[in-house]
């Protein structure tokens, strides 16, 4: 029997403070146990960090909640006023 699987990349535009990502990842491992974040990828020079998610497609809904969760936290705990970093595409 084969499995379906969805993804989702998500960026968030942080990697200096370490205590708010850790609130990100453990809401993420602590609400949606049938999603996995399977990648974590520090981009220290633009200040971000990258998440790839992944979920069987029958629990689709729960990789679309646990983005939201993880975005909800993430426009709580950091103030995008203080942020530096620039796209790495500029």
């Amino acid at each position: 029997m084969n499995t379906l699987l969805g993804c989702c990349k998500l960026y968030i535009s942080e990697t200096r403070n370490g205590a708010v990502l850790e609130e990100i990842e453990q809401a993420a491992a602590k609400l949606y146990p049938k999603t996995a974040v399977v990648n974590k990828f520090e981009d220290t020079a633009y200040n971000r960090v990258g998440y790839t998610l992944v979920s069987d497609f029958a629990s689709a809904d729960s990789i679309r909640k646990i983005v939201f969760d993880m975005v909800r936290i993430a426009l709580e705990q950091i103030d995008l006023r203080l942020h530096t970093g620039t796209h790495p595409r500029l």
